[in-house]
């Protein structure tokens, strides 16, 4: 019995030796294969900040490719600036060159007006005085201008005294009175509102004081204003699809072709299009715009 439990016990030894081995063999590969992928994930988690580090700086936000714009963008306001103030020199050129012929022309007319105080060979004008070394610039403007006929000025004289005749003799009512009258019997508006719908200012319509593409136009400035504030024109792509690799799955509704019934449409509601002038259907293209707008002022 002591041989068995001495062979015993010498076998129990070697298979827990061999079997604790093995274990041990499996933790140590399991442990190196963790350091392994850590390892390498510290290597890929480099490459890829390199890689997208680039790809960002090179496709889409291109730092020199953006300063070259700004550059560009700044010489263009530059310019923009020179011109807008040579726009507004000239346009101050040009209201100061109107401001003097104006007033050069109502100075002409006052001297013709006035061409009696022009000075004589006896007797010097008021704008010639002796005691100034020359004579005054209205002086000189009395002898360039032309006095004014007879005949203009009984024409002048006359047409003001009829205007002052006509002015004098009939006078404009400034409003149109009210309407005196009894109170008809009957569910009628009352006389103020009538008064208030005769003598209302004129209301043009929104399709009247709009443009009637101001929809149009409007769409059309917002893609512009989001155009202009945008700051690349390519969309942002993603360098990796987690999807790509998938399969396709049709749906049923696109899988299936597409039509309508035809019980009760063609059986129950047959029309006869030999009777119709056009071939497509009637579209009513009138807005209700004007309906809203007057709603509660029409005078009814």
């Amino acid at each position: 019995m002591r041989y068995l439990h001495d062979a015993a016990t010498t076998i129990q030894r070697h298979w827990r030796g061999f079997f604790q081995r093995k274990s041990f063999h499996v933790l140590l590969r399991n442990a190196l294969h963790t350091r392994n992928m850590e390892f390498y994930n510290c290597k890929a988690f480099n490459i890829q900040k390199i890689w997208r580090g680039y790809y960002v700086r090179k496709y889409v936000h291109n730092y020199y490719a953006r300063k070259i714009y700004l550059e560009t963008l700044m010489v263009a306001n530059q310019i923009t600036r020179i011109q807008l103030k040579e726009i507004v020199g000239s346009k101050a050129c040009e209201w100061d060159r109107r401001f003097r012929e104006s007033d050069e022309q109502r100075m002409d007319r006052l001297a013709c007006r006035t061409h009696y105080l022009v000075s004589t060979r006896q007797i010097p004008g008021i704008y010639n005085s002796p005691f100034l070394k020359e004579p005054m610039d209205m002086e000189r403007r009395l002898i360039e201008a032309r006095p004014r006929i007879n005949a203009e000025r009984f024409l002048i004289s006359a047409r003001n005294s009829t205007r002052d005749w006509t002015e004098m003799s009939y006078q404009k009512p400034c409003s149109i009175p009210h309407i005196r009258a009894k109170k008809p019997q009957g569910p009628f508006l009352e006389q103020s509102q009538i008064w208030r719908h005769r003598l209302k200012p004129l209301e043009p319509t929104l399709r009247v004081a709009t443009s009637f593409t101001s929809a149009e136009e409007a769409a059309l400035e917002q893609k512009r204003e989001e155009w202009r504030t945008r700051v690349i024109d390519d969309a942002f792509l993603p360098f990796a699809n987690h999807r790509k690799n998938k399969k396709y799955e049709p749906l049923l509704q696109t899988s299936c072709a597409f039509g309508s019934i035809d019980y009760g449409t063609h059986h129950f509601r047959d029309t006869d299009t030999t009777k119709n002038i056009s071939k497509k259907p009637f579209k009513t293209i009138t807005r209700t715009i004007p309906l809203f707008e007057k709603f509660g002022k029409m005078y009814c």
